[in-house]
């Protein structure tokens, strides 16, 4: 039986609570405030430059960048080498179906 080229990727649980981290306080702030997520986000980035408060918008900010890095680690060791391999095999079969025709 012969080994699969792309093996299932595992679930990303970082990714996952991340999501709900944004969903729940998009839920949250549209009941509070009946606010929609773009005047949320925004007013949640002018508290926080005015008066200097991490919570909440430095929490999402670092569990997105914290997202993120993982994300770029999962492509650059995992992904990457399969994606280069798969463009590596297509040009070389595009190169033999050159020299046969």
């Amino acid at each position: 039986m012969e080994k699969p080229l792309f093996p299932l990727v595992p679930l990303h649980w970082f990714g996952f609570g991340y999501t709900a981290l944004v969903v729940s306080g998009g839920i949250v702030g549209y009941v509070k405030t009946a606010a929609t997520s773009v005047t949320f986000v925004g007013v949640m980035g002018m508290r926080s430059y005015y008066y200097g408060k991490f919570m909440p918008v430095g929490l999402i900010a670092g569990a997105r960048y914290f997202h993120y890095i993982t994300l770029l680690y999962h492509v650059e060791f995992s992904l990457l080498p399969r994606i280069l391999y798969a463009f590596k095999t297509l040009l070389v079969s595009e190169y033999l179906m050159l020299c046969i025709n």
